[in-house]
């Protein structure tokens, strides 16, 4: 007995018509001699059975039983392999991606200096072929993977550092899209939200931080006491303005000199600088004056030592 049998397929690219014709009895090519449908050609194929064919080159076919596969978009192609089952398998030139809904090659997104499209993969190679990208294999981009839902496109993480590999990995202590999120027991730099997560400080740490700042503020209540009561003194004491004017200002400086002593070292002692983000960026060419902040900033002996002796000079000079 022979039948002809028509369905409805439905798959993200459209709904699709496939007929059917249907052998029962004792012929070999009946669903019960074969255990399954073997009316149809499976995905990836066209025509009937059993003379289904893979889909050539450049094509794909994303539903059962289909008279003739689909070609892909415009600015795509298959890579040189048949028997596609799904538009995903078709990848777009560089400087588009793959709009699967409909079913087009789009325009990689602007700037370009914030996204990168780049040609030659797709969501079903994406995963073996990222660590091969050059472009983005230094770091600095990231891509949300696995990609099968997800167009292939990567976009520029705001802290270059944070990202690394081309295949969305994130430096240590940071996870989530873009690496832009610190793991538990890892904190940003309060100083300022550009920066990498780094492990929190430990009790002990966190207590003489607490210390230390509650002891520059009683320092610093202290010098500003001292500085009322001399100036009033001197008044008293019918000093001049010359002389009274001359303390004040070298307390400023002095309270000024601390406080960016105290900066800097906490600094230092995060290791989360400016200018280890720069550094991270390995695609950053620094200029002559880059080069000198950032040297001024990576913790180096020598040009803290330089700060403090100018510094102690400019104050000794003043009281003097």
């Amino acid at each position: 007995m022979v039948g002809v049998q028509l369905r409805l397929k439905r798959s993200p690219q459209g709904v699709f018509l496939s007929l059917a014709l249907l052998v029962f009895g004792s012929s070999p090519f009946s669903q019960a001699a074969s255990g399954g449908n073997a009316s149809l050609c499976n995905a990836g194929q066209f025509g009937n059975p059993p003379n289904c064919m893979p889909c050539p080159v450049d094509h794909y076919g994303p539903a059962e039983g289909m008279s003739e596969c689909m070609s892909c978009p415009l600015q795509a192609t298959t890579l040189g392999l048949t028997g596609a089952a799904s538009i995903g398998a078709c990848s777009c030139s560089k400087g588009y991606y793959l709009n699967a809904q409909l079913a087009t090659c789009a325009s990689c997104p602007l700037p370009a200096t914030r996204f990168y499209c780049p040609g030659g993969v797709t969501a079903d190679n994406i995963e073996t072929t990222c660590k091969g990208l050059d472009a983005v294999s230094q770091g600095g981009w990231w891509i949300a993977l696995p990609a099968t839902d997800a167009p292939v496109v990567y976009e520029a993480c705001s802290v270059r550092g944070a990202c690394v590999g081309g295949c969305g990995e994130c430096r240590d202590g940071h996870s989530g899209p873009l690496c832009a999120m610190c793991i538990s027991g890892w904190s940003r730099d309060f100083f300022t939200i550009v920066s990498h997560c780094s492990e929190c400080p430990n009790q002990l740490k966190l207590a003489a931080l607490h210390g230390g700042t509650l002891l520059g503020l009683a320092v610093f209540l202290f010098v500003c006491y001292f500085c009322t009561n001399h100036s009033l003194h001197g008044k008293l004491r019918g000093e001049g303005d010359e002389e009274r004017s001359r303390f004040v200002p070298a307390m400023k400086m002095l309270m000024t000199f601390l406080s960016v002593w105290g900066v800097y070292g906490l600094q230092a002692d995060l290791r989360e600088t400016w200018a280890e983000s720069i550094e991270a960026d390995s695609a950053v060419q620094a200029s002559e004056d880059e080069a000198a902040a950032i040297d001024a900033f990576r913790g180096s002996p020598a040009y803290f030592e330089n700060y403090v002796s100018a510094a102690r000079s400019v104050l000794l000079i003043s009281v003097a």
